[in-house]
C-alpha cells in the first residue's frame, strides 16, 4: 500500500470540512485528513501532529489564510501549503505568493474541485519529499545507542536524548529544564551519584579537567545494570558554559571483565573464542568467552555439531573447508569468515582460524573473533559511499595543498571526467575550467581560502553562488564549504548544488509579483487577457500563448488574445464549440491539462497542428489559457507551477474586471435613478402642487357660492393630476424592454390611433416594416408621439409614420408648426412643454423607451415644415 499523506484542512465551516474530507479520501485513499476550524486550532494541531500538507481557507475569523500561512512559514518554512478559498482576487494571490504559498486554488461548484485539490496536495507533497534533505544531525542523534545530555553551569538539563527504553511513560521533554537533583527525586539515581555528577560538571567548567567519567547504576530493569557517563565541555557560540554528557550501557562489559578475571589464568586474557572440534565437527570444548560473545554457555554447546550454528548460506562452504583440512596431511591453517547464530537469534560475523589436528587437544583448534562491528563499519562505509555517489549534489574533498583528494560520482558526471583524472589536480584549475567567468572562479578561491584560514573557529564555513559552464550545460551552483580534520590535517569538504531552477523560480516569481499591479490596473477582460498573454510570453518564456473566454450566448470559447509567436503560427485562432478539443475539456473539468506529446492525444482539436506539446489551464468560469511549444520535450515541474500561479492570478483579475464592470453599470444606473428621483421630486413639489391648489380653491368657491362652474375647473385639475400621475408611473417603469419579439409597425400604429384623442387629425401609415422590441413599450412611444403631434400641431393635423429608407429605423412627423431649432435639444427633458395642457413627460418617456431598446431618437424638421421624430438603430426582422 502507498504511503499515506496526512493533510491538515483548516476552514471555519465544519460542514464543509466534513464534506471536503470525505471527497478527498474517496478521491485518493492515501489522504488522511485532519481538520481545524480556525488558524489557531490549526497551529495547535500542527505542533502535536506530523503533517505532510496544509489546506487552508482564506476568509476566517481572528486570522485569515495569509496570516495563518505566515505563522506556519515562521516555524515550517518548507511545509506544503495550499490556499483553497472561495475569495479569489489578485490581492489574495499576490499576498499568498509573497508569503510563500505552495499553490493557490479557488473553490468552485461541483465535486471535481476536490479531485483537483487532491491532485494539488499529492503533487505538492511529492515535490516537497523530493526536495527535502536528510537532517543528518537529528538522524544520527535519533539512532545513537548512547544517551546524550547537555547540562548548564547551574546543573540544569538543557537537552535530553536518553536511551533508557525501559522508562515507560517518561518523555524526554519531562527531563528538559529539570535540575540534576530531579533524577534522584524520581529514584532513578542515588543522591551520591547525583553529587558525583555535580562535582564533575563543576570540575569541567572550572577548567580542572578535560573529561570526567562516572559509573552509575540507574534504577531500571536488570537488563541495564551499569551505565558509564562521560562528561566533556561543550562550546556553543552565543550560549553560556555547557557540559555534554554521553551515556553508554556497560553492563555487558562489566560482566565480561569479571568473567575474564575469573578465567584469565586459563585463556591468558584473550577475548577470542577458543573452540575444539573433533573430526566430524562436534564441539568438544568452548572457552567462556563464547558465552559473552555468542550467548551460549560452554556446557550447553558441548556435544553439539558446530555447523548447526552457522548461517545456512555460509554452512556448506565452512563444512567443505573443514573437511579439506581434516583430509589434508599437511600442517596448515585455514582462515574464513562466516555468520553464526547468537543465542538471542541474531547473527554475528566471526573471523576464524582453523588449524590441523592438535594432538594435545585431541581435536582441531578453532580461534574465532567477533567481527560484527567491523563488518557493520564496512557496510556503513559502502552505504556512505553509495549515498555519496547517489547524492544529487556534487561533493569534493580538498586537501591542505588545495588539491582534489576525492570527489563523488555526481561531481564527476557534471565535470564530464573521471576521478582518476582529477585526483591530485589543483582545485583552482578545475574551478577555472568549470566557472563561467574569471570573476566566479576568483570568488570560489576567496571562499576556499577563508575556510582554510578560519578552520576550527566558530565561523569557519562559507557559501557562495557561482555561474558554471559545464560540458553538460550552464547552471548556477551553490557551493557550501566546511573544514574537516582528517588524520590530523585540515581539509575542506565542498558540496555543489544545482540551484538553476531555484534562481529562475525566485526571479520569475519576483517578476510575477511585480506585474500583479498591472493586472490590478486592467479595467476590462480584454486588457486582462492581453496582459496575461504578454506576461506568459515575456516572463514565463511561453512564446506561444493564447487566451479564450467563454461566450454564454454562443456556448463556445472565443479567442481574445494571442502572443506574437502564436499569431505567426495561426492566422485565425479557432473558436472551440462545446465538447471540442482539449481546451473545452480543461474548461469543463476545471483541471490543468499537460500534454508532453500532443500527437498521442486523440481529442486534440487539429491533428495537423505544429504544436508538439501543450499546457491548457482553466480560468474558472471565464475560459482557458493555453501555452504550447513546437519542439519536442516536456514541461518541467517549474514551468507547470509558474503557469498555474499565473492562471490563478489571471482568473482573479478577470473576476475583478467583471466586478468593476458591474460596479460601473450599477453606478451609471444609480446616477440615472438619482437624476430621475430629482425630476420626480420636482414634479411632485411643483407640477402636482399647482392642480392640487386649483382643486382646493375651486371646491372652496363652489361651497361658498354654489356656482357649478367651479366644479368644472376642479374636474380639469383632477384630469391634469391624473395625466401627471400616469406619466410619472410610465417614467418609473424605465424604458427597459421585458418581452422582446417581432412587431408589425402598421398594426401597432392602428391600435395607438384608437387609444389617443385625435379630434379631426388624420393618419398616414407608409411602412410595412417588422421590428424587434417590447410591444407594450413601443405602443407607449408611438402614442406619446401621436398625442404630441395633436397637442402642438392642431386638431386637424396630418400625422405620417414611415420608414427611414435604407437606414434601420422609422419616423413620425406632422404638418403642424414644427419645433424651433433652439428648442429641439430640450424637448426630451423631463417637465419641458410648450403646451399649457401638456405634462412635460411625453417626449421624455419616448426618449427613455428608445434608449431602453438601444435606439436613438432625435427631433428635426418635417417634409411639410412640421415636427419630425426619427428613431434609428432599430433591429429589423425580414
Amino acid at each position: 500500500m502507498a504511503k499515506s499523506i496526512r493533510v491538515l484542512h483548516v476552514d471555519d465551516d465544519p460542514d464543509f470540512l466534513d464534506l471536503a474530507g470525505e471527497f478527498l479520501r474517496r478521491t485518493d485513499d492515501r489522504l488522511d485528513v485532519e481538520t481545524a476550524t480556525s488558524a489557531d486550532e490549526g497551529l495547535e494541531c500542527l505542533a502535536g501532529t506530523d503533517v505532510d500538507c496544509i489546506v487552508s481557507d482564506y476568509d476566517m475569523p481572528d486570522r485569515d489564510g495569509i496570516e495563518f500561512l505566515e505563522a506556519v512559514r515562521a516555524e515550517y518554512p518548507d511545509l506544503p501549503f495550499i490556499l483553497f478559498t472561495g475569495k479569489g482576487s489578485e490581492e489574495v494571490a499576490s499576498e499568498a505568493i509573497s508569503a510563500g504559498v505552495t499553490d493557490y486554488l479557488r473553490k468552485e461548484s461541483g465535486a471535481d474541485k476536490y479531485a483537483l485539490l487532491a491532485n494539488r496536495v499529492v503533487n505538492a507533497v511529492e515535490r516537497h519529499a523530493a526536495e527535502r534533505e536528510v537532517d543528518w544531525h537529528q538522524t544520527v542523534l535519533g539512532n545513537m545507542d548512547e544517551g546524550v545530555y547537555v547540562v548548564d553551569e547551574d546543573c540544569v538539563l538543557q537537552f535530553v536524548n536518553y536511551r533508557a527504553q525501559e522508562l515507560d511513560g517518561v518523555s524526554e521533554l519531562d527531563w528538559t529544564g529539570q535540575p540534576l537533583s530531579y533524577l534522584a527525586e524520581i529514584d532513578l539515581l542515588s543522591e551520591s551519584e547525583v553529587g558525583w555528577m555535580r562535582e564533575g560538571v563543576d570540575s569541567l567548567l572550572a577548567g580542572e579537567s578535560d573529561e570526567v567519567r562516572i559509573e552509575l547504576e540507574p534504577a531500571v530493569p536488570a537488563a541495564t545494570e551499569t551505565v558509564e557517563l562521560r562528561l566533556t565541555p561543550l562550546d556553543i557560540p552565543g550560549e553560556p558554559d555547557l557540559v555534554l554528557g554521553t551515556t553508554r550501557d556497560i553492563t555487558d562489559r562489566k560482566r565480561d571483565e569479571q568473567e575474564l578475571r575469573r578465567y584469565e589464568t586459563l585463556i591468558e586474557e584473550t577475548t577470542d573464542i577458543i573452540t575444539v572440534l573433533d573430526d566430524d565437527g562436534t564441539i568438544k570444548y568452548q572457552s567462556p568467552s563464547g558465552e559473552r560473545i555468542l550467548g551460549y554457555d560452554s556446557g550447553e554447546v558441548a556435544g553439539t555439531v558446530a555447523f548447526e550454528y552457522i548461517h545456512p548460506d555460509d554452512r556448506e562452504a565452512v563444512r567443505e573447508t573443514f573437511r579439506t583440512l581434516v583430509d589434508s596431511a599437511d600442517d596448515s591453517i585455514e582462515r574464513l569468515e562466516f555468520r553464526l547464530r547468537h543465542a538471542d537469534g541474531s547473527w554475528r560475523w566471526l573471523e576464524a582460524e582453523i588449524s590441523t589436528e592438535v594432538e594435545a587437544l585431541d581435536g582441531y583448534a578453532v580461534t574465532s573473533r567477533d567481527i560484527t562491528d567491523r563488518k557493520r563499519r564496512e557496510r556503513e562505509r559502502e552505504r556512505y559511499a553509495a549515498i555519496a555517489d547517489h547524492m544529487a549534489d556534487g561533493a569534493f574533498i580538498i586537501d591542505s595543498d588545495r588539491c582534489v583528494e576525492h570527489a563523488n560520482e555526481p561531481a564527476m558526471m557534471r565535470a564530464d571526467t573521471s576521478l582518476s583524472d582529477v585526483t591530485g589536480t589543483p582545485v583552482m584549475a578545475l574551478a577555472r575550467a568549470m566557472s563561467a567567468t574569471d570573476a566566479d572562479a576568483d570568488r570560489f578561491e576567496r571562499a576556499l581560502d577563508s575556510v582554510f584560514q578560519r578552520a576550527g573557529t566558530d565561523d569557519d564555513t562559507e557559501t557562495v553562488e557561482l555561474d558554471l559552464a559545464l560540458p553538460t550545460g550552464e547552471m548556477t551552483g551553490e557551493y557550501n564549504m566546511a573544514p574537516v580534520r582528517i588524520d590530523g590535517e585540515w581539509k575542506v569538504v565542498a558540496t555543489v548544488r544545482d540551484i538553476t531552477d531555484r534562481k529562475r523560480r525566485e526571479e520569475t516569481l519576483g517578476t510575477l509579483h511585480e506585474v500583479t499591479q498591472d493586472f490590478m490596473d486592467a479595467t476590462d477582460k480584454q486588457s486582462v487577457a492581453e496582459h496575461a498573454v504578454r506576461t506568459a510570453s515575456q516572463v514565463l518564456d511561453q512564446r506561444i500563448t493564447g487566451l479564450w473566454l467563454y461566450d454564454g450566448e454562443a456556448d463556445a470559447l472565443q479567442p481574445v488574445a494571442i502572443s506574437d509567436r502564436g499569431t505567426d503560427l495561426f492566422e485565425a485562432p479557432p473558436t472551440f464549440e462545446r465538447g471540442e478539443g482539449l481546451a473545452w475539456r480543461a474548461f469543463e473539468r476545471g483541471e490543468v491539462g499537460v500534454y508532453n506529446d500532443l500527437s498521442e492525444e486523440p481529442d486534440r482539436y487539429n491533428p495537423d497542428t505544429p504544436i508538439r506539446r501543450e499546457m491548457v489551464l482553466p480560468l474558472g468560469e471565464y475560459g482557458v489559457m493555453a501555452m504550447g511549444r513546437t519542439t519536442e520535450g516536456k514541461f518541467e515541474d517549474l514551468d507547470q507551477a509558474l503557469a498555474r500561479i499565473l492562471a490563478n492570478t489571471v482568473e482573479a483579475a478577470l473576476a475583478r474586471a467583471d466586478r468593476e464592470a458591474e460596479l460601473r453599470t450599477q453606478h451609471r444606473e444609480l446616477q440615472r435613478q438619482n437624476e430621475r428621483l430629482d425630476e420626480f421630486a420636482s414634479v411632485i413639489s411643483h407640477d402636482l402642487r399647482n392642480p392640487l391648489q386649483v382643486l382646493e380653491g375651486s371646491l372652496e368657491l363652489a361651497e361658498q357660492t354654489g356656482d357649478s362652474t367651479h366644479f368644472e375647473r376642479a374636474r380639469q385639475a383632477i384630469q391634469r393630476m391624473d395625466r401627471l400621475i400616469t406619466d410619472l408611473l410610465t417614467l418609473a417603469r424605465d424604458g427597459e424592454p421585458t418581452d422582446v419579439g417581432p412587431i408589425c409597425l402598421a398594426d401597432v400604429v392602428e391600435d395607438c390611433w384608437q387609444n389617443v384623442e385625435t379630434d379631426d387629425a388624420s393618419l398616414a401609415v407608409e411602412t410595412t416594416r417588422v421590428v424587434e422590441g417590447d410591444q407594450s413599450r413601443v405602443k407607449q412611444l408611438l402614442e406619446n408621439l401621436i398625442r404630441n403631434a395633436v397637442e402642438h400641431g392642431g386638431s386637424d393635423v396630418t400625422i405620417t409614420i414611415g420608414d427611414l429608407g435604407d437606414h434601420p429605423g422609422f419616423f413620425v412627423e406632422d404638418d403642424g408648426q414644427g419645433i424651433p431649432e433652439a428648442d429641439r435639444e430640450h424637448v426630451f427633458e423631463v417637465g419641458y412643454s410648450t403646451s399649457e395642457n401638456g405634462t412635460g413627460f411625453g417626449l421624455s418617456i419616448v426618449s427613455d423607451i428608445a434608449e431602453g431598446h438601444g435606439w436613438t431618437v432625435r427631433a428635426t424638421d418635417g417634409s411639410d415644415g412640421g415636427a419630425r421624430f426619427e428613431i434609428t438603430g432599430v433591429d429589423q426582422t425580414e
